[in-house]
């Protein structure tokens, strides 16, 4: 006879961990999955659509804010938008955060993105990392010169030689100082991680 389907999940877990990955619940079983395995943390991805019944999952349920709120969807929510509060934890307690509008340590969203007027074959003509000024050349689709929208630093850059939409955007701009910072591109999901091992080692410390 078959195992049932709580061991078999045990085991596929098991064996997931020991080779150090990450095991991914799909969300049309969430529910009944996360019933089974009984989770002490359960992460909601930004994917998983706001319902109340996930703060039944497991413990300690975190989500990512502005989809999920504490206390409602979740017990934690990690922000996720480009501010100056980017992985933080929210709780029920101090919820809501502050309003962006009146909060000066807010900003806008720092980068640029050029896209082509035209598709066709996009050759650069610039480097990821290379200062950029307003209406410096880019590189060239079909021949024609796309030039830079703002004044900054170019943090994402299509590769040559590949063919591009009208409208696709070939280029990421960071408007703020130069740095290098470029070459560590996925902040955004540093300091999520960050903000999710902080939450699981409050459960377990």
């Amino acid at each position: 006879s078959h195992a049932p389907l709580e061991e078999q999940l045990t085991r596929q877990l098991e064996r997931l961990i020991q080779d150090r990955t990450v095991p991914v619940l799909a969300h049309r079983s969430l529910a009944e999955t996360a019933g089974l395995l009984k989770p002490a943390v359960l992460i909601l991805d930004e994917d998983i659509p706001p319902e109340a019944d996930y703060l039944d999952l497991a413990p300690q349920v975190v989500g990512m804010y502005p989809v999920h709120r504490p206390g409602v969807h979740c017990h934690l929510a990690v922000e996720t938008r480009f501010n100056y509060q980017l992985g933080r934890l929210y709780r029920p307690s101090g919820f809501p955060p502050p309003d962006p509008a009146r909060d000066p340590h807010y900003f806008k969203f720092p980068f640029s993105l050029c896209p082509s007027p035209i598709e066709g074959l996009w050759v650069a003509q610039k480097e990821i990392g290379d200062p950029i000024r307003y209406q410096e050349a880019i590189g060239l689709v079909e021949g024609i010169e796309i030039r830079s929208p703002v004044d900054g630093q170019l943090w994402g850059l299509a590769h040559s030689g590949r063919f591009v939409a009208a409208s696709q955007p070939i280029a990421l701009i960071f408007e703020g100082p130069q740095s290098s910072d470029f070459r560590h591109f996925g902040f955004r999901e540093h300091a999520i991680a960050g903000a999710l091992l902080e939450a699981v080692l409050a459960r377990h410390g």
